[in-house]
C-alpha cells in the first residue's frame, strides 16, 4: 500500500524494506544396518545425509567409532565407504576408513548444496555375536566458515528427519545391531573290534563346533558300565586326542567309564574349548571280558559366551560324522 495512512499523500509515508539474508545452516543423517550370515556376520551399513539449511555446506563428513560399537578386535572392514547416492556430486569416500584410527567416512573437501541428499555405504565383518548399538555423527561448514559449523547426530533408518519439521537435530537414535548367538556342538562315535576274547573295542570320538561362537567347557561323556556292564571291562588305553586342530580340548586320564565317565580334562578352562567350526578326535581302548551285542552312545556338551544356562548339547550318532545328514544341524542326527 502506498498510501498507509490514507491521507491520500502517499509522500509521507517512506521506509526502506528489509531483506533478510540471514545464514541457516543444518545438517542431517540417519543410519541403518542389515545383516546376514551367523558368524562372521556381514553388517551392511548405510547413511543417509541430506542438507536442510539454506546453504551449501563444505568439509561434510560423517564420524563412525567401530571400536565403540562392536569393540576393538571384534570387527574389520571388508567393503571400504562408498557412494551409493549423490546427486551434487559433491561428495568423496575416504578409502582409509577403518572404524578406528580414521573414523571418517569421507575424503576431505567433500561438499553437500541445498536441498541435496546423499547415501553412503560400508560393509563390515564381525566376529562376535551381541547385541550392539551405533551412531554417527555428520558436519559441515557454511560459508561463514568452520566457526559456524553444523552437527547432527544420526537416527535409526533412512530419513534424517523421520519428524517432518526440517529439524534433524530434534531427531536422533542409535541403530540396533543385533547378532544373534547360535550355539551348536556335535558328536559322532564308532567302535572297532579286535580278538576273539577277551575283546579289544576301539572307540573313536568325533567333535565338531557347529554354531557361530566359542563353547567352553567342552566335554564328552560316556557310561561305559551302562554298556558292557560293570565288572566286564577294563580300560586297554585312557583317552588320547587324535586329532585337535584348534588345541582346545585334553584328555581325562582319570576317565574309567563309571565313576568318572568324562572323556575330557575338565581341569582348566583353557583345555576344554572349541572355536566355531573346530573338530576334535579322540580314543578310548577299552579290553571287554564278555561277549554279546552290545550299544554304546556319548553325549557332548559346551557352554556358549551367555554362559551354562544355555549349555548346548547333543548325542552321538555312529560314525565318524557328528552331521551326516549334511544340514549343520547334529541335533536331528
Amino acid at each position: 500500500n502506498a498510501d498507509p495512512d490514507d491521507n491520500d499523500d502517499p509522500t509521507d509515508n517512506t521506509s526502506d524494506t528489509p531483506i533478510d539474508l540471514a545464514e541457516a545452516p543444518s545438517i542431517g543423517v540417519a543410519k541403518d544396518a542389515a545383516v546376514s550370515g551367523t558368524g562372521p556376520f556381514t553388517v551392511t551399513l548405510d547413511f543417509y545425509l541430506e542438507n536442510f539449511g539454506n546453504v551449501a555446506l563444505a568439509e561434510v563428513q560423517v564420524t563412525d567409532d567401530l571400536d565403540a560399537a562392536f569393540g576393538a578386535a571384534n570387527y574389520s572392514i571388508t567393503a571400504a565407504p562408498s557412494i551409493v547416492a549423490d546427486p551434487g556430486g559433491g561428495l568423496t569416500a575416504n578409502a582409509g576408513f577403518n572404524g578406528s584410527a580414521d573414523q571418517s567416512l569421507l575424503a576431505a573437501g567433500s561438499s553437500l548444496p541445498v536441498g541435496q541428499t546423499a547415501q553412503v555405504q560400508v560393509t563390515v565383518s564381525v566376529t562376535a555375536p551381541g547385541s550392539y548399538t551405533n551412531s554417527a555423527v555428520a558436519g559441515g561448514d557454511p560459508p561463514s566458515g568452520p566457526g559456524n559449523r553444523v552437527t547432527d547426530d544420526s537416527v535409526d533408518g533412512n530419513d534424517p528427519d523421520p519428524g517432518g519439521n526440517d529439524d534433524p537435530t530434534d531427531d536422533t537414535g542409535d541403530t540396533p545391531i543385533g547378532l544373534a548367538e547360535t550355539p551348536s556342538i556335535g558328536v559322532a562315535k564308532s567302535a572297532s573290534v579286535a580278538g576273539t576274547g577277551p575283546f579289544t573295542v576301539t572307540l573313536d570320538v568325533y567333535l565338531e563346533n557347529f554354531g557361530n561362537v566359542t563353547l567352553d567347557q567342552v566335554q564328552i561323556a560316556d557310561d561305559l558300565d551302562a554298556t558292557f556292564g560293570a565288572g566286564t571291562y577294563s580300560l586297554a588305553a585312557a583317552p588320547s586326542i587324535v586329532s585337535d586342530p584348534g588345541g582346545g580340548v585334553a584328555a581325562n586320564a582319570g576317565f574309567d567309564g563309571s565313576a568318572d565317565q568324562k572323556l575330557l580334562d575338565a581341569a582348566s578352562s583353557t583345555l576344554s574349548h572349541l572355536s566355531p567350526n573346530d573338530t576334535a578326535q579322540l580314543r578310548v581302548v577299552v579290553t571287554v571280558t564278555t561277549g554279546g551285542a552290545f550299544t554304546n552312545s556319548a553325549t557332548a556338551g559346551g557352554d556358549p559366551p551367555s554362559g551354562g544356562i544355555n549349555r548346548v548339547t547333543d548325542d552321538s550318532v555312529d560314525g565318524n560324522d557328528p552331521d551326516p545328514g549334511g544340514n549343520d544341524d547334529p541335533s536331528d542326527d
